[in-house]
């Protein structure tokens, strides 16, 4: 039987999905867009669990990934989900669609 880690979550289904995730980012890195000089260094930055987002975003899978890849890169991807939500910048044409903010 599989193990529970901290989380609660399954041990072997964290490690599977990481796994795949590195996959995919090998793929991406790979591609013409992984090779832009920008993108690399963008990527080396940013803390691995945003990495999959970036990608996504960059690739035009999902538009709500390029808002939070978009706003997580703005806070400088420190306290994110406070600093998102508490976001001052009214003027931003994304404000109104910026992630985190819990139903308001």
């Amino acid at each position: 039987m599989p193990r529970k880690d901290d989380h609660g979550g399954l041990l072997a289904a964290s490690k599977t999905s990481a796994a795949v995730a590195n996959k995919k980012l090998r793929k991406f890195m790979s591609s013409s867009l992984g090779q832009v000089p920008g993108v690399a260094r963008r990527l080396a930055q940013m803390p691995k669990i945003l990495r999959s987002t970036y990608v996504r975003a960059l690739t035009g899978r999902s538009k709500g990934d390029s808002i939070t890849a978009f706003c997580n890169e703005c806070v400088g991807w420190e306290e994110r989900f406070k600093r998102i939500r508490e976001c001052p910048s009214i003027g931003c044409p994304l404000f109104k669609w910026r992630p985190y903010q819990g139903g308001e």
